[in-house]
């Protein structure tokens, strides 16, 4: 399918607010990954599926003919808000005959992150924060971060991440503390203690 037809069908998937959201992340991606030398066109396709199933239910989707498994179903309940990118690639499988697993994979850890995240994967997860109609406080530093270096940038991001879970008392996924905890591990002392004091600098600073 060409980018026009994937469009079209997702105008039919999501509200008009998120499709412009979707543009935005697949340009940025696009942008973020000639930066650093991976393949834009991969990044774009990623970023504009990434979002897919955001306002699908399981019930929504199994109506469509997606062949959700057992377990994808079951997720909703415990996990509802990364639910969306757990189910992106048999999603986009079903409805785009998207077979790249590169592509696929960056779909699903666009939310949580992981750890050993490749290239393309790293820059679709800060693509969708950093893209240029997100309005939070840390924007503009963890862009920064990542047009230097996808390990800060993706580093940065978890770490935003946990902060953003905790304050809102939500459910912390598995795959949200392993991403964090490899890059920590990735970076040094120096740089995991900077990054993280301005995170939650730029956090809290609206309180103080």
């Amino acid at each position: 399918m060409t980018y026009l037809e994937i469009e079209a069908v997702l105008s039919g998937l999501v509200s008009p607010k998120r499709l412009a959201h979707i543009l935005r992340v697949a340009d940025t991606a696009k942008a973020l990954a000639s930066m650093h030398g991976e393949d834009p066109e991969k990044a774009y396709l990623a970023g504009l599926l990434h979002d897919t199933a955001k306002q699908l239910t399981p019930a929504m989707a199994l109506e469509k003919g997606v062949p959700l498994s057992a377990s994808e179903i079951a997720l909703y309940n415990d996990y509802p808000k990364p639910w969306h990118a757990f189910v992106a690639p048999t999603v986009c499988r079903f409805l785009f005959s998207i077979q790249d697993n590169d592509v696929l994979d960056a779909t699903k850890w666009h939310t949580t992150g992981t750890h050993h995240m490749s290239a393309l994967q790293q820059i679709v997860f800060i693509a969708d924060y950093i893209e240029p109609g997100r309005e939070v406080s840390d924007h503009h530093y963890i862009r920064d971060l990542a047009m230097k270096s996808l390990d800060q940038g993706t580093f940065a991001l978890s770490c935003s991440t946990l902060v953003s879970l905790c304050e809102r008392g939500l459910n912390i996924h598995p795959e949200s503390l392993a991403c964090y905890n490899h890059y920590h591990s990735v970076l040094s002392r120096a740089e995991t203690e900077e990054v993280a004091a301005t995170i939650f600098r730029l956090k809290f600073s609206k309180v103080i």
